[in-house]
């Protein structure tokens, strides 16, 4: 078996806490949320789950999507992308009751750079110029603690901060 890594953790990466339980003392409100899902070269994404709280719904051939009337807690409304072939991608917004809201993510395609033997560790560099350096066994297995040993695939995405849509694409609330 070959391990996919997502931000360097075998599972699935939460940027944010998906349980809205975090805030309790938080007001709650009802409000609607739209979207257009694209990626870095501006393509629609389509059938993407887009997830605001225990709800879901897909994004269309356009990477529209449209979520009407969702229970969020009104300053940590949490907004979580989960697409094929894509980082997921989230967003954290401030809502008001009854309101509707644009919802602009931009969602980066995983892109196969490496792979390598997690006993060697190894470094990946990304077409501009940025790289990550894995040391030899610093790949841990979650179960047991101990280091991994086998092929692991490096999946990566880099955001260049001066980039007019680097706001849409840095997860939660940066």
């Amino acid at each position: 078996m070959n391990p996919a890594f997502t931000a360097c953790e075998e599972q699935e990466v939460s940027f944010l806490p998906t349980g809205e339980a975090s805030f309790p003392s938080e007001e709650r409100v009802e409000a609607s949320f739209y979207g257009r899902l694209l990626d870095q070269e501006l393509r629609p994404v389509s059938d993407a789950e887009v997830w605001i709280g225990d709800r879901m719904v897909l994004s269309d051939a356009l990477g529209d999507w449209i979520m009407p009337a969702v229970d969020v807690v009104s300053e940590h409304a949490y907004v979580k992308i989960v697409a094929a072939d894509c980082f997921a991608a989230s967003r954290v917004l401030s809502v008001s009751p009854n309101s509707i809201n644009r919802v602009r993510i931009m969602v980066a395609r995983k892109q196969h750079y490496v792979s390598l033997q997690s006993t060697a560790g190894g470094e990946v560099e990304l077409p501009d110029g940025s790289s990550v350096t894995f040391q030899p066994a610093s790949f841990i297995e979650e179960r047991t603690g101990i280091p991994y040993e086998g092929e692991v695939w490096v999946f990566a995405s880099s955001i260049d901060g001066r980039s007019e849509t680097s706001q849409v694409q840095m997860p939660g609330r940066l």
